[in-house]
């Protein structure tokens, strides 16, 4: 989808987080030091046993103002950022029309009875969602994304110089994940399908080579080498 980032509210976008002072009026934030936040939260992140596990931080927020905040494994582990807000933090809360602003892709698979984070955005009814980062892994990347735009949520980017920031911070994770699918062979792909002990018309040994059956005829030249015929 490339670098799409903007179109979502404007603002200044090189503020510093501002502080609501207590009994006050919530203080509207910019899109910028909304996904800062985000990305603050994803530091806290921890591995969790046994396992790397990616650091997620998610912010909702409705027209600049933050309704609540989480990141993975904050109240137990392994829980996803958004599962902890919508489903724990902000349970009763009404989020029609509010953006969520995510450093990672939501999930779109999870073990029954577990439901995919995407869908708990869905049914949430939060109108934007403001991904930092693709899944790193090849098998699913780009579905969660597919998946909202296609229940009419618009979806757009982190700034550049923040995705390489959230980047940095789940390199060792995105190690582990990138090229997950692996390539499983059968035995006959992995065999030569030739008759050991099939000989071709000038005498010699056959096999395979690029799928094509072969002789392999000793070099004129090079007696100890063979040659394709």
């Amino acid at each position: 989808m490339g670098n799409q980032r903007r179109g979502f509210g404007t603002g200044d976008h090189s503020s510093a987080s501002k502080r609501t002072p207590r009994n006050s009026t919530p203080v509207p934030q910019d899109e910028r030091t909304l996904m800062e936040r985000a990305i603050d939260l994803a530091r806290r992140c921890v591995n969790e046993e046994g396992r790397v596990s990616p650091k997620v931080g998610a912010v909702v927020a409705r027209e600049g103002v933050v309704l609540g905040e989480a990141y993975r494994g904050e109240l137990a582990p392994g829980n996803h950022a958004e599962f902890t807000l919508l489903e724990i933090k902000l349970k009763n809360e009404t989020l029609a029309g509010s953006t969520l602003f995510t450093t990672l892709e939501p999930c779109t698979v999870r073990n029954t009875p577990k439901i995919p984070c995407v869908e708990r955005i869905i049914e949430r009814r939060i109108m934007r969602v403001f991904i930092g980062v693709l899944d790193p892994n090849d098998e699913i990347r780009g579905l969660g994304e597919l998946r909202l735009r296609a229940a009419g949520v618009e979806v757009a980017r982190f700034y550049p110089d923040l995705m390489a920031q959230i980047e940095e911070l789940n390199r060792e994770f995105t190690r582990g994940q990138i090229g997950a699918r692996h390539l499983r062979r059968t035995t006959a792909q992995t065999s030569d399908p030739a008759d050991p002990n099939e000989v071709g018309p000038n005498g010699h040994r056959t096999g395979t080579d690029k799928s094509d059956e072969m002789e392999w005829v000793p070099d004129d030249e090079r007696p100890s080498e063979f040659r394709q015929d």
